[in-house]
């Protein structure tokens, strides 16, 4: 089994406001497997773009402090994960089905 995200906190003022009273900043690194990304697409029959951009949002996700180690947090992100592709217009209805 491959790895396809990793998230790293950075070393910056995660939460600390921007001068002005402007929103929190997130700082941190997130890899993301190209590998992993063109496999899966094929496994789930789903196009490279979308697991790309689910990587994306499940890496964000680690930095907000969301985890998938135990199987009541795997729910909680997955469902997460729903909410944010849906948001972004990728949800399952949306989905790219390869032919």
């Amino acid at each position: 089994m491959t790895t396809d995200v990793l998230a790293f906190e950075g070393s910056g003022p995660l939460g600390n406001e921007k001068p002005g009273g402007k929103r929190p900043c997130l700082y941190g690194d997130i890899i993301i497997s190209t590998d992993a990304v063109l496999q899966n697409s094929r496994i789930y029959r789903t196009t490279p773009s979308y697991e790309l951009t689910l990587y994306i949002a499940h890496g964000i996700l680690h930095l907000l402090g969301y985890d998938d180690h135990k199987k009541i947090d795997i729910q909680k992100m997955r469902a997460k994960e729903k909410e944010v592709m849906e948001f972004l217009g990728r949800g399952v209805n949306f989905l790219c089905q390869v032919q």
